[in-house]
């Protein structure tokens, strides 16, 4: 039997819950077969059928380049993510940015670089807020006192103390934040006009 031909996305998927799980493969069969819907770092695996998945795990696997159309947004082997806005020739060309959404440059990658992989929806959405942490004067992820953190199936929090502000940026990075209050929209009531901020403007910018 000839191996089966996985994406480079695919392949990751199962050899990083191998690896959590002690390279478990019946029970990462049995768990595809009950349910296979996957999240998160496993999400490419929903993309295979159980004979793939048995045929990936007891037969073997090779791993194929992906075919990406415009529009597309992509990331290479060092974790840049790129916007497919031109294909030309044999090559995928756009803007690239660093996972933080910050500009690196314009440039064109051969389509068969077996490391490319489509970007996960949380990687694009961090490029794609960029504009709006500018918008607040604040770097990607830079949470301060004074913030009011919505958290998604949780309950969220205002922070208060150094600690908290970590809390906010592993909540962030893990793709829980929904949204926050930054502390600059707060509106006083001392009767001091210059301390009340625009609140308008900035309530549920990132909603």
């Amino acid at each position: 039997m000839k191996k089966i031909k996985l994406t480079l996305e695919q392949a990751t998927a199962i050899e990083k819950w191998l690896e959590n799980y002690g390279d478990d493969k019946e029970e990462l069969l049995r768990l595809h077969a009950g349910n296979g819907i996957w999240s998160k770092y496993s999400i490419a695996m929903n993309e295979l059928s159980l004979s793939d998945m048995a045929k990936a795990l007891f037969v073997g696997y090779e791993v194929g380049f992906q075919v990406f159309q415009v529009g597309d947004w992509i990331v290479n082997r060092h974790g840049s993510v790129g916007l497919v806005e031109e294909i030309i020739n044999d090559n995928y060309c756009g803007n690239w940015y660093t996972i933080d959404g910050y500009f690196i440059c314009s440039m064109c990658v051969y389509k068969t670089t077996s490391s490319l992989r489509k970007a996960t929806s949380e990687e694009t959405k961090k490029v794609k807020l960029l504009p709006l942490w500018k918008e607040i004067v604040r770097d990607a992820g830079e949470f301060k006192i004074g913030d009011i953190i919505e958290l998604d199936n949780q309950l969220g929090f205002k922070i208060y103390y150094d600690s908290q502000i970590e809390t906010a940026k592993e909540q962030y990075e893990a793709g829980n934040v929904t949204g926050f209050y930054p502390a600059e929209s707060f509106v006083s009531l001392s009767g001091d006009e210059d301390t009340n901020k625009n609140k308008t403007e900035l309530d549920n910018i990132f909603a």
